[in-house]
């Protein structure tokens, strides 16, 4: 009886691919739980029937309202970004950032929020880590641009989908 069974290196090499597949579909199946949402939607509610109950008017209502969404879509992408870049071990520079709110809600956050949330992180030991960058002047060149729109595809719907579901959770808000 011969049962051609894989040789100890073949089936270590299995077990392997076998676990980090795993680790790969918990790492990416699901960046953030209902609580993390049920904590933004609290947010919104909370926020939107403060701008409501405002005694101003109606056009100045409106224009809250209206940084109010843009705040919160611009503060789940920054979510986002960080949790890809840990998961990507990714080096994010201002650029690299802007390239995903670019990508992701179709312009730019501007520099002071790209100053003050990206300014130097670099992916050490498995964790973000602010540095001391030593140039000025940080320039994507076209490979590393293409590699990181690589990445922002891979994780492009989950991204607008969580906006879409942010910006469905302010609606809600706003007619209630």
């Amino acid at each position: 009886m011969n049962y051609n069974l894989p040789s100890p290196e073949e089936m270590i090499k299995q077990l392997g691919d076998l676990i980090n597949k795993r680790n790969e579909k918990d790492r990416l199946g699901d960046f953030f739980n209902n609580d993390y949402f049920s904590d933004f939607r609290k947010c919104i509610n909370n926020e939107v029937s403060e701008i409501k109950n405002m005694e101003v008017k109606r056009s100045i209502k409106g224009a809250y309202l209206s940084a109010c969404i843009k705040r919160y879509k611009r503060n789940i992408v920054k979510d986002y970004i960080l949790k890809i870049a840990l998961i990507e071990g990714l080096d994010l520079t201002q650029r690299i950032a802007d390239l995903f709110f670019i990508e992701c809600l179709g312009r730019s956050v501007g520099e002071f929020f790209l100053n003050e949330h990206f300014s130097g992180l670099q992916y050490k030991e498995n964790k973000l880590t602010k540095i001391k960058r030593t140039s000025g002047n940080i320039v994507l060149n076209p490979v590393k641009k293409e590699e990181v729109k690589g990445i922002i595809a891979k994780y492009k719907n989950q991204i607008i989908d969580s906006v879409e579901k942010i910006k469905c959770y302010f609606y809600e808000a706003k007619l209630s």
